[in-house]
Parts: structure tokens; sequence; C-alpha cells
């Protein structure tokens, strides 16, 4: 099922409707730049065909219906994003029931295992290491992200083990195979990397992004005089 869900996405028309194309389209959980990041490894492919063939063999050749719950201010659903996900679950099967709710109350039941429910969110890391994903994402003791309760111990003795070591080559091998199980085992769904542009005026100089906010250090900007 989670991989259906992952193949029946297209990501590249979602990229062009809402991002204006900007957008870089994920193929893991991994942005590039970090740690155990590989180019060659490719995320499921938009492919209804094998997403709909999916659904038979886990059980729901008929589809199913789940519940999205939003809220006023809710970046995703008022984007055009969460109707564009919702039409191309519709084409494989599984109907989405968008329901309102209070802000504080729409995401309530992403606190219990097993809620059901469909829904976005968006990580930015605390700072450029993949162990602040692949720990957030997934180790037993992490609570930062609600709603995702993909669990097993022999991840969670990678993620130890890659964070405990100070072996640069083994770190990246660890974190390139926890990569590699988020495209097999897709127990989410990566949607994109965002993609920073900031503009400047061509006599601003040492002007360098960052991978983490703020995304400009303006102790190192100064400008050219003519």
């Amino acid at each position: 099922m989670r991989q259906a869900v992952n193949h029946a996405i297209d990501r590249q028309r979602i990229n062009d409707r809402v991002y204006s194309g900007l957008a870089v389209v994920a193929q893991s959980l991994l942005p590039p730049g970090l740690l155990g990041y590989d180019e060659s490894l490719r995320g499921p492919a938009y492919d209804p065909d094998r997403a709909r063939s999916l659904m038979r063999q886990a059980g729901h050749a008929s589809g199913f219906a789940i519940e999205y719950r939003t809220w006023d201010t809710d970046e995703f659903n008022n984007s055009g994003l969460v109707p564009l996900i919702i039409e191309d679950l519709a084409a494989i099967g599984i109907r989405v029931n968008v329901t309102r709710h209070a802000a504080t109350e729409a995401r309530a039941p992403l606190d219990r295992p097993g809620h059901g429910q469909l829904y976005c969110a968006n990580w930015w890391a605390d700072f450029p290491d993949s162990d602040n994903f692949f720990y957030v994402f997934f180790h037993s003791d992490a609570s930062s992200i609600r709603g995702l309760y993909f669990r097993r111990p022999e991840i969670d003795t990678k993620i130890i083990d890659a964070r405990r070591s100070n072996d640069v080559e083994r770190r990246a091998g660890i974190y390139r195979g926890l990569n590699e199980m988020v495209v097999k085992e897709a127990p989410l769904a990566p949607l994109f990397h965002e993609r920073l542009f900031v503009l400047h005026r061509p006599e601003i100089r040492g002007v360098r992004l960052s991978l983490v906010p703020p995304p400009v250090r303006y102790h190192d900007v100064w400008r050219e005089e003519e």
C-alpha cells in the first residue's frame, strides 16, 4: 500500500502547478548535499498502473476511503498541493474525504498510532547532518515528527551507530542504506526539496547560501565600491 501511494503521486505535475517547476522533486528523504545522499538513487516513478497493481496485491482492488483534516491556514491544502494529491489517489481508488477543523484539533489524531489519516508536513533540518533526518523521523525515542510510526529495532541500531561514529565513510554508508530503505519500504512519500533563491545587486559580494536557516549569513556580506 505504501508503495502504491508513492507510485500514484505525480510529483512533477505538482511541482509545475504549485511551485512553477522550481522545487526539486525528491527521490528519497535526504536532500542533495547531505552525507549519504546518492544521486543515482531513484525514488518511485509516477506509474498509476503499477500503483493499481500494488493495490490489488494488497487486497484493496476496489479501493478504500481515508480522511484529510484541514484548517483555515493549512498551507498544503490552500496552495493546491493536497487537491492534486487527492486527484492522484482517486485515480487508483483511494477516496479522500476532506473535513474542516480548528487548527488546534486538525492534527490531534496523529498522536495515535494507526490514525489512518492522510496528512502533509515539512521538515527544516536544525543542522546540516543526515542524523537530523533519520533520527528525527525513525528512531523509537524521537518525538518531533507527529503521525509517523515506522519503528524497528534494527533501524534504531543503525541510526545510533552512525550517530556515535567519527568515521565519515562509515557514517555515509549507513545513511545511504537508510535512504535506500526509505525508497524500498516507503514509510512516507517524500515530495520535494525546497530550492531557495536570494536576489541581490551585483555589487553585493560574499553572498553564500546555508543549508539551514538563516539562509544568508550577513556578517560575510559586503558591498563592493566602484
